[in-house]
């Protein structure tokens, strides 16, 4: 004997299969409403039957179908695919998965969105803002249209050769002398019998000098003795190693002068006077000037003719850009912008007189 529920069930049997008919005349309806609303709004739809990964059949949509609209500001397949192959390079696996698709759709919403709402609230009017999507805008400019020739610029070795022998001098380490002193000094506003007082005892120490042995360096305890020079008087009288060319010495130009006169190690020059002492030299050794060998350099001068081309490059390219664009220049207002708070204006000029008034 059937329960009630049975006879219940199956005196609604035949209201629900036409019940059942009813929700799929519905339900195909839809889907037929679906399609044609995505092809209409979306453009033309490739179905493919070749299943997925997921054993899913997929639908390939043209570049510029909307997947998402926020605030009127469209989100393409395009874009929607660039950002899942960054992720995906980054990842270094397969990772275009159904569930990837989505959240990847929803972080680029919840994106515009905070970008449509940031607009509305003014901040890419922002001047900080503005300044900081220039800079981007011209770095991506300067990469498009100059970067990638400076990165092919070279320097070959004919070129690094040409111009090491172009160049000599510069890659010349000069003549060196190393020098020993002795210093008399001349008091300021010292009479004639002093100054005769003065040259004599610089005389005698020029002749016991002379009567040095050549193993002594400079003028071993000598110096001490008689040198009124208090860096050098006890090392001998050794000032050391001087360069030729070079003018920054402690010394006038007449004892630079003389050191160098000196011809070989143990001579002794002559005495020579300057405003403020008599100074006698004795040569210890000395470096004749010496060409650097090419090797060495090579790097540093490939360095230095990859920067020259590039700047010429460079050169090159700001003037292109400015022989096509209208641009003035008032470096006369200059001194009546105010400095920023904080930071003294520099230099002696005096600021220009007020403007006058209407």
């Amino acid at each position: 004997m059937r329960t009630p529920a049975f006879h219940l069930a199956a005196a609604r049997r035949p209201c629900a299969r036409r019940l059942c008919s009813a929700l799929t005349c519905v339900a195909c309806l839809c889907t037929t409403t679906l399609v044609a609303f995505v092809v209409g709004t979306v453009g033309s739809l490739l179905l493919a039957g070749t299943p997925d990964d997921d054993g899913v059949g997929s639908i390939t949509i043209a570049d510029n179908a909307a997947v998402a609209v926020v605030d009127g500001e469209p989100i393409t397949a395009a874009e929607l695919r660039h950002e899942m192959k960054l992720r995906c390079r980054a990842a270094h696996e397969t990772c275009a998965t159904s569930r990837a698709w989505t959240d990847l759709l929803n972080e680029m919403v919840a994106f515009e969105l905070l970008l449509a709402h940031a607009r509305r609230a003014g901040t890419d009017r922002d001047p900080e803002v503005r300044r900081t999507i220039e800079r981007l805008i011209v770095g991506r400019f300067k990469q498009d249209r100059i970067e990638r020739r400076l990165e092919a610029v070279s320097v070959s070795d004919e070129e690094i050769e040409d111009y090491y022998d172009a160049h000599r001098d510069a890659f010349t380490i000069p003549e060196r002398r190393r020098v020993a002193m002795i210093a008399i000094d001349l008091p300021a506003g010292a009479s004639e019998q002093r100054l005769g007082e003065l040259r004599e005892r610089a005389e005698q120490a020029r002749a016991a000098a002379l009567e040095l042995g050549e193993e002594i360096p400079g003028f071993g305890s000598l110096a001490r003795q008689v040198s009124d020079d208090p860096v050098s008087r006890h090392l001998g009288g050794d000032v050391g190693w001087i360069a030729r060319g070079q003018d920054s010495y402690r010394w006038p130009q007449s004892v630079v002068e003389a050191m160098f006169a000196l011809a070989d190690a143990g001579e002794i020059s002559p005495l020579v006077e300057t405003e403020r002492a008599f100074c006698l030299l004795r040569l210890i050794e000395r470096e004749p000037a010496t060409l650097q060998p090419l090797e060495p350099l090579r790097a540093n001068i490939r360095h230095r003719l990859l920067q020259e081309k590039k700047r010429h490059i460079e050169r090159d390219f700001y003037a292109e850009l400015e022989a096509n664009t209208e641009i003035e220049r008032h470096p006369e207002l200059l001194d009546w912008i105010a400095p920023p708070e904080g930071v003294a204006r520099r230099g002696n000029a005096p600021r220009p007189p007020a403007i006058p008034g209407p």
